[in-house]
């Protein structure tokens, strides 16, 4: 294999592992200056120290600047947004539990650069107490897995000196030159809420107690936020007087709220995210006042008020005569998975303690496994027995819907090992899941069984139905929608399921375009864990545009039930329902946490040139599962994913080429044809998105050749025909043109 770290040890060449260079057998003390710090690395190689000082020198990649003016902007900037994203509390909860510990003791300490600074330097001092002995590494090399693994093809230089008087000078270094300009990654404020958890539990097991007091609700996480930023205001004053930053800081905040309303968009751009950079740019607007045509830091006091105005966003739902839902907890931390005792990073409330998180989690015997598999048997037999138009195919559906619930604790895990999270990649995993049917097709049954099968609270809601979301007539709508974009970026995984969402959702595009996006692009640097969602709507609503449709799963839904067997399908059903427990959710918790912890797990499946299938592990455990009934796997298990919302949009156009084939123009030189989309609007007194925009969103990319607001819609004919599955009827001859021929 090829040696990608090039070690050398007091001018030496050396072939020393990773172990051997921090060794804490010999060295008690270490403080690392480096670009990044992996959580898993310090966990599995820094643990056994007795005291670490890890300064991770810049906060994100993308912070470069050529003056000092303008590295201030680009690290408040990148301050601001690390706050709001929560990057130290996810590094926190990547910690194995006795590394939380030493970090809660103050043993372990992670510090960043303040506002205005970056640190490019690495370099590592061990030291023992006792001994006196000394050992400095500089070179290029992060405390990660891929700056020193030889499977990664990253290279890099280690240079390590032992006793040298280099030690001496590069402490310095530290103390003298870095320190001074060092803030702390993990706040006061984090801590504060952790030590008040660690208190109220002290009858808890140490375990339990470490595990309760580092997951954080939705309050939580605003009261962090909102002291978070306070404080970094009143750091800028304070470095300010020391004259460790420009005494013009307030005009060049000004700078950047003028970079906002001028319309500039490379934050957005670069960022990839574009709600949390408006929130950044509303922030940072708010820590600067105009007096006197000077423009000047507000007070901490000020800021603090101002910052929680803008992060109280969240519409709670027992406020405004809304509904009073209350989500069970399931909250999860990948750090907390413990194979050998059976723990799947899942915990739940303890009903008798409602300070204690409870592992979920639970293995099945083989007979309970049998009789879960052929409970969803016995659901989907059901459909077949009493329904119209049944196909195994559309019982593949029903069991991709049940694949996707038993998933969705798990999407922001699948997410962040998919790829980058800036990546499209990555962003292309859905959140949320569209069963999409027409009437009496039993979408909210199959919504309830659903619900039974994912439980993790015996007291828990079937489900929510859409209307009785947000009850308050003011602003109905926007509101609703805000609270499920609340819901679906707070740390609890559980599944989500909403019923009947309306028309407007999808014809309004402030409803569900905007939610799918805004979603997608807040949750693609989100660094915690989050919901999916399951959500019914009439198969005619359904109607997003090619970008919301790439970021959200549809599936249609739409065999109608027999009304001549209605007593047959009810009886039927009741009994499945009453047989439908969460003993088999249980038991893939477990096995999806197996998943997890193998490093040899591989989580991207392209199958076919097809979009990534992210179900993929899902279903390799379901296999499993009947390998070990010895039980075929059903012709209605679903082997990969669908694309029924570009098949939907295939359909709508075939209908509208078939019952309007006359106001088609197909000009044969260019292979283009046209439409005149206001057709489609005329007599129609319609709010939200226009019928012909429904038209326009539900065409493939592949197939338009005009601006979506063009009048006449310009499609490529060859395209359009294959995507319609028709051949191109303006290109046969007719009969007598040929009986000329001959």
């Amino acid at each position: 294999m090829q040696k990608t770290t090039n070690i050398i040890y007091n001018n030496e060449l050396v072939d020393y592992e990773i172990e051997e260079i921090f060794d804490s057998t010999k060295y008690n003390k270490l403080t690392a200056v480096t670009f990044s710090a992996s959580p898993k690395f310090i966990n599995q190689y820094l643990s056994n120290f007795d005291s670490i000082n890890i300064v991770v020198g810049i906060p994100e990649e993308r912070v470069q600047a050529a003056t000092n003016d303008e590295l201030l902007k680009q690290t408040l900037k990148s301050s601001f947004k690390s706050k709001l994203t929560n990057e130290s509390l996810q590094f926190l909860s990547e910690l194995d539990t006795p590394v939380k510990k030493q970090v809660i003791d103050k043993k372990i300490q992670v510090k960043v650069p303040k506002p205005g600074n970056v640190i490019h330097s690495k370099f590592y001092l061990l030291s023992n107490d006792a001994t006196q002995e000394t050992r400095l590494s500089i070179g290029s090399a992060n405390l990660s897995s891929q700056a020193f693994e030889p499977q990664y093809n990253q290279f890099e230089e280690v240079l390590i000196y032992d006793n040298s008087p280099l030690f001496d000078l590069y402490q310095q270094r530290y103390f003298y030159d870095l320190e001074p300009i060092l803030t702390d990654y993990i706040s006061k404020n984090t801590f504060k809420i952790i030590q008040q958890r660690m208190s109220d539990n002290s009858k808890l097991s140490e375990q339990d107690r470490l595990v309760t007091a580092t997951i954080f609700t939705a309050n939580d996480l605003e009261n962090i936020q909102t002291n978070d930023l306070s404080d970094v205001v009143q750091t800028l004053r304070d470095d300010m007087k020391v004259g460790l930053i420009p005494e013009n800081t307030g005009e060049l905040v000004n700078q950047i709220n003028n970079e906002k309303v001028a319309g500039t968009q490379e934050f957005e751009d670069t960022q990839n995210d574009n709600l949390k950079s408006d929130q950044v740019f509303e922030l940072i607007s708010n820590i600067i006042s105009k007096n006197k045509g000077n423009h000047r830091l507000v007070t901490k006091q000020t800021e603090k008020k101002k910052a929680n105005k803008v992060l109280s966003i969240k519409l709670h739902a027992h406020d405004n005569n809304s509904m009073a839902s209350k989500r069970p907890l399931l909250t999860f931390s990948s750090a907390n998975i413990d194979i050998n005792n059976n723990q799947s990073g899942l915990f739940t409330l303890d009903p008798l303690n409602k300070n204690r998180l409870l592992p979920f989690g639970k293995h099945i015997s083989h007979d309970a496994l049998k009789d879960s598999l052929h409970t969803i048997d016995q659901l989907i037999e059901s459909y077949h027995k009493f329904t119209l138009d049944y196909s195994d195919e559309y019982g593949q559906r029903i069991y991709e819907a049940i694949l996707f619930a038993f998933n969705a604790p798990f999407i922001s895990i699948i997410r962040s090992n998919i790829g980058r999270p800036d990546d499209e990649e990555a962003r292309d995993i859905p959140q949320i899941l569209f069963i999409g049917g027409t009437a009496n097709s039993g979408k909210s049954s199959l919504l309830r069984i659903i619900s039974k099968m994912v439980k993790s609270n015996k007291n828990q809601d079937d489900f929510i139905a859409y209307d009785l979301i947000y009850q308050n007539d003011y602003q109905k709508g926007a509101n609703t929608v805000k609270l499920l974009h609340d819901w679906l970026s707070e740390e609890n995984v559980t599944p989500l399921l909403v019923d009947e969402l309306p028309n407007d959702f999808f014809t309004n595009a402030k409803r569900g375009e905007e939610l799918v996006m805004t979603l997608n692009n807040n949750v693609a640097t989100q660094h915690t864990s989050y919901p999916a969602m399951i959500t019914t709507t009439n198969s005619e609503d359904y109607t997003l545009n090619e970008r919301a449709r790439r970021r959200s799963y549809y599936l249609k839904h739409d065999a109608v039930f027999n009304d001549d067997f209605k007593e047959a399908s009810l009886k039927a059903y009741h009994e499945i329902s009453d047989q439908t427990n969460n003993e088999l959710f249980q038991d893939f918790v477990l096995r999806f946490a197996e998943k997890i912890s193998d490093d040899e797990t591989k989580w991207n499946a392209y199958r076919n040139g097809s979009k990534n299938d992210f179900l993929a592990l899902t279903r390799a455990i379901f296999k499993e599962y009947y390998q070990e009934i010895n039980e075929p796997l059903p012709k209605y298990f679903p082997l990969t994913r669908y694309d029924d919302a570009n098949e939907s949009g295939q359909e709508k156009w075939r209908k509208l080429f078939d019952y309007d084939r006359e106001n088609f123009v197909y000009n044969k030189q260019t292979d283009r044809l046209l439409y005149r989309m206001s057709k489609l609007d005329e007599n129609v007194n319609r709010y939200g998105i226009k019928p012909s925009m429904a038209y326009v969103n539900a065409l493939s990319p592949k197939v338009k050749a005009s601006s979506d607001n063009s009048i006449d819609q310009e499609l490529k004919g060859t395209e359009f025909f294959k995507c319609i599955g028709e051949d191109n009827p303006f290109l046969k001859k007719s009969f007598l043109h040929r009986f000329k021929r001959k």
